[in-house]
């Protein structure tokens, strides 16, 4: 089972939180390039070779002096046209799901594992403690 990364995103006009998944496939998180295994649209900061995922040290910050499965690729670093935002939607990026990513989504799919809500739910503790209660 691969995760499909949960996102906010636009959805009919208003800001929905899109949960995230455990599935067959990695379907549509927002349109936003994580890095570190989620490939998303272009993503270049690694890939699988074999059974052992190398980083590219150009995009991903590794410690290469323990970190020994990287490479160099610079061929991969493009200018951003325009504004470089971290969410879908106006103001941001204008990412649609591919029509295989949409598939995806309807699939099987399970929810979080238990250990993935309890560290959502100490996050969120941790964050709100940090503010004096209030909630953001």
């Amino acid at each position: 089972m691969l995760w499909t990364p949960g996102y906010w995103g636009m959805d009919g006009g208003r800001y929905l939180w899109h949960a995230g998944y455990w599935g067959r496939e990695v379907g549509f998180y927002g349109g936003i390039n994580y890095g570190n295994g989620y490939f998303g649209s272009g993503f270049t900061g690694g890939r699988w070779e074999g059974r052992v995922f190398r980083h590219n040290t150009v995009i991903t910050n590794v410690d290469v002096r323990n970190v020994h499965n990287t490479y160099v690729d610079r061929t991969v670093i493009r200018p951003v046209q325009g504004p470089n935002h971290a969410f879908n939607g106006p103001g941001g990026i204008a990412a649609h799901a591919s029509p295989h990513e949409v598939e995806v989504g309807r699939g099987t799919h399970q929810g979080p594992t238990q250990a993935q809500v309890s560290h959502a739910q100490e996050a969120h503790s941790s964050h709100v403690a940090a503010h004096g209660g209030e909630r953001r």
